[in-house]
């Protein structure tokens, strides 16, 4: 396997030189036009794709996109030319479970030479592609591990893996000098993919990960009580937040700070991934109210003014929403079958655009490899026709697909700004988008418009002092005390010195007034006598 690996690339550099961008922009007004009319030559042999994806959910609402996909490559002369390209679809069950890598055993018997999928897990099942040599593109698995190309050659992705999306996560972070966090995680495998990656990368960039939660899976509001405990936990030793959870989970946990008052004073904010749900400008209350609530329930948006959501850059082509109707087309009709309400109409997640990109990117890479006489049953060489190459997604980016077969993200900030058609009302918008610099570093956040933080700037990581003052040295000077104490003797005795001395002159000033006694002259006269005579006979009269 090693020995093809390497012999393939050498093929690819010194045969194939440099790869172009993968063909993928096609007309959707054609296809429109020719809704299911369009045949398989028989005369041309078939190349088979398996699709694999759990139709008990997500997959009744992308199924369509590989119906589409399909007759989109069979319909282009620039698309294997001389093949007709066929699919077969099995439902892979559950995550982490063997039922899947039974579909993709009961495939492979059935002819078919890659898969498409599956979503959710991966990692056990891309092992099992790359020891068949087959390759595995999948939409929706965002497990880090399948990176690693010396264990899994043969497998590649349209969905971001989470290592990238955490990337955005921290590089949101450092934008912001948060150094310390408390996350919550959803229990799905998704999630905690994501979660494992934001750690390992939190601990290689000096941010400290406080304690972790997990809140359930299928998230209902029952459930609001764990998020009541967890703030109530957490919030004297954290300021900041972060959800991997549903919009559900944000809404009630942004609710429940908000009633607790922790939200007036903005220092706290709660950074939110949603990664499925893309900016709709239509939803007037977006991310800030359960879809089920009441529409007369008006949502109060303030407490959002502490929320930054990281989530799916909006589709910008211009045919989107007729690429939308047209897998719900296809879903309702063969092989799949699902049933449609003739009035209700449908939402396509963006899953089904990753599932047309992959196979009109695999479809493009053998394309190439068929002209430089590679076999469409030898996945490792066919990857090198996948890898390290640029693509125009049906979402409208230009995405670039890294030397280990993994999608670059398009991932946008979104905050509570003020609507520019409606002044007085404030929304959910996006903020900010990240520039990818390479497949190794963080991207770049770059700003496009202010946040309206509530306090006029954004929180800190922990208080200026920490949160039980422990940054504050509040430990006595005996310097300073010693000084000040010798600074007081020294002015009491002076004090006192003062004291005496202004006593001595008081007592001074009061003997000035006084005149000896030698230097007085006594006058005697009669009078003086006559009154002595006369106390006398009163003495005498006294006695008898």
């Amino acid at each position: 396997m090693a020995t093809t690996f390497v012999v393939a690339s050498l093929f690819v550099i010194l045969v194939g030189g440099e790869l172009q961008p993968h063909r993928t922009v096609v007309d959707l007004r054609r296809m429109n036009a020719t809704f299911g009319k369009h045949t398989i030559d028989p005369y041309k042999p078939n190349i088979t794709v398996g699709f694999l994806s759990s139709f008990k959910e997500l997959g009744k609402l992308i199924c369509g996109a590989i119906s589409l996909a399909v007759d989109m490559v069979n319909a282009d002369t620039g698309l294997l030319p001389k093949h007709n390209l066929k699919f077969i679809a099995y439902d892979s069950g559950e995550p982490n479970t063997a039922i899947t890598i039974k579909k993709m055993t009961q495939m492979k018997e059935e002819g078919v030479v890659a898969f498409i999928g599956p979503d959710h897990s991966c990692v056990s099942e891309a092992l099992v592609a790359a020891a068949w040599n087959m390759p595995m593109i999948t939409y929706k698995c965002s497990d880090s591990k399948v990176s690693e190309k010396m264990i899994f050659p043969t497998f590649a992705r349209t969905l971001p893996p989470s290592s990238k999306v955490s990337k955005s996560l921290i590089s949101l972070l450092k934008h912001f000098t948060w150094d310390q966090l408390v996350l919550l995680v959803s229990d799905n495998p998704s999630e905690k993919q994501i979660a494992e990656a934001l750690i390992h990368l939190a601990h290689k960039n000096d941010i400290a990960i406080l304690e972790t939660f997990y809140l359930p899976g299928d998230y209902l509001t029952k459930d609001n009580t764990t998020l009541k405990e967890i703030v109530m936990q957490t919030y004297k030793r954290t300021r900041v937040y972060v959800l991997i959870a549903d919009a559900y989970s944000l809404v009630d946990f942004v609710r429940f700070m908000n009633v607790q008052g922790l939200l007036e004073g903005g220092e706290y904010v709660v950074i939110a991934l949603e990664k499925e749900e893309t900016y709709n400008p239509d939803k007037e209350y977006q991310f800030i109210r359960r879809e089920f609530e009441a529409a007369w329930l008006v949502a109060d948006p303030v407490p959002f003014r502490s929320v930054l959501l990281v989530c799916p850059g909006a589709p910008i082509h211009p045919d989107y929403s007729l690429f939308q109707d047209l897998v719900v087309n296809y879903s309702v009709s063969e092989p799949f079958n699902i049933p449609s309400h003739p009035v209700i109409k449908v939402e396509v997640p963006i899953y089904a655009g990753l599932v047309y990109d992959a196979v009109m990117i695999y479809a493009s890479a053998l394309t190439q490899a068929l002209d430089d006489n590679i076999s469409e049953h030898n996945g490792s060489a066919v990857f090198q026709y996948i890898k390290s190459r640029p693509y125009e997604s049906i979402l409208g980016f230009s995405v670039m697909i890294d030397d280990q077969g993994d999608a670059e993200g398009n991932y946008t900030v979104m905050a509570l700004v003020q609507d520019d058609d409606e002044p007085p009302f404030q929304r959910m918008k996006p903020v900010a988008r990240f520039n990818y610099q390479g497949s190794n570093g963080l991207p770049l956040l770059r700003l496009e418009r202010p946040i309206n933080w509530i306090s006029g700037a954004p929180p800190r990581s922990e208080p200026q002092c920490g949160f039980t003052g422990e940054k504050c040295d509040t430990k006595p000077e005996w310097k300073m005390i010693s000084i000040y104490i010798v600074c007081c003797v020294i002015s009491i005795v002076a004090g006192m010195f003062i004291f005496r001395h202004y006593r001595y002159e008081q007592k001074l000033a009061c003997l000035l007034w006084k005149v000896e006694m030698k230097d007085l002259i006594l006058l005697r006269s009669d009078h003086g006598g006559s009154f002595q005579k006369f106390r006398n006979n009163l003495y005498v009269s006294t006695l008898f």
